[in-house]
């Protein structure tokens, strides 16, 4: 049964958080884990099908979710969990937010094998990295297709996205269930708010410099994820390939009596 709503956008820590909570025991889907293991729901909510029976029959058996494209469906997920918790994380200035936000972008656009995924599951007809190009214009407005070589950014729609998420958030969420939490508080306030031990180690902190764009694709869920696609458009050449060699002999075949 959901436990606990990450609210946080992208940049504010989501990637520290989901590994903090792992270390507290609770099962996470982070949006990787959202994207592969929930495809098919997930394109239904993007094509408007939002229920509160749809996202049971997706988060009965978690604990937790976090980043995109949970955080700009918080709202939904916690009318269909109301007694889980959310937290939404945050940075310390919108400023910094939208810097980090930016290079974050930068790295990504630059990020060959996310268009080479994007072109072969439009071949596949598999939704992950799509639904992930989704995510990111939902919940912020910004435009990635897989010919586009640069995302479109508009830096005051922004910072306008994070300040009215966040205070969406901190107006309809009751306060005995909400924790506005920056990741540099450490385990402290998260624990309290958690009701949980607090771990004999630091709190993590990741994805710093978005290093997570070097470490993503080397991932097992990642790695089996491209396979499969791989497979896929491999099994799709293979097929047209022996078809258009059918068709070709027909065709010699018939022309040779002429």
């Amino acid at each position: 049964m959901m436990k606990v709503i990450v609210a946080g956008l992208p940049k504010t820590g989501t990637k520290s958080m989901t590994m903090a909570l792992r270390k507290l025991g609770y099962t996470v889907y982070d949006y990787m884990e959202n994207l592969y293991y929930l495809e098919g729901e997930w394109e239904l909510i993007f094509k408007g099908m939002v229920s509160k029976e749809l996202f049971h029959k997706m988060y009965d058996k978690l604990d937790a979710v976090v980043d995109i494209p949970a955080c700009y469906f918080w709202e939904d997920i916690h009318k269909a969990f109301p007694d889980s918790k959310v937290i939404l994380t945050v940075r310390d200035s919108e400023e910094l937010w939208l810097k980090s936000l930016l290079y974050h972008m930068q790295r990504l656009d630059g990020l060959i094998l996310v268009r080479i995924m994007q072109f072969l599951e439009i071949l596949t007809n598999r939704q992950t990295a799509i639904l992930f190009s989704l995510s990111w214009k939902y919940t912020l407005g910004i435009e990635r297709t897989v010919w586009r070589r640069r995302s479109f950014l508009d830096e005051d729609m922004l910072l306008m996205k994070y300040r009215n998420h966040n205070s969406r958030v901190i107006q309809n969420v009751s306060t005995n269930k909400l924790l506005v939490f920056n990741c540099k508080d450490g385990w402290d306030p998260l624990c309290k708010f958690l009701e949980k031990q607090v771990p004999d180690e630091p709190f993590p902190h990741v994805n710093i410099h978005s290093d997570i764009m070097d470490t993503a694709p080397r991932l097992p869920l990642a790695r089996q994820y491209q396979k499969e696609v791989a497979c896929s458009a491999l099994l799709l050449f293979l097929k047209y390939s022996i078809l258009i060699y059918i068709v070709y002999c027909i065709i010699s075949f018939f022309t040779s009596f002429i």
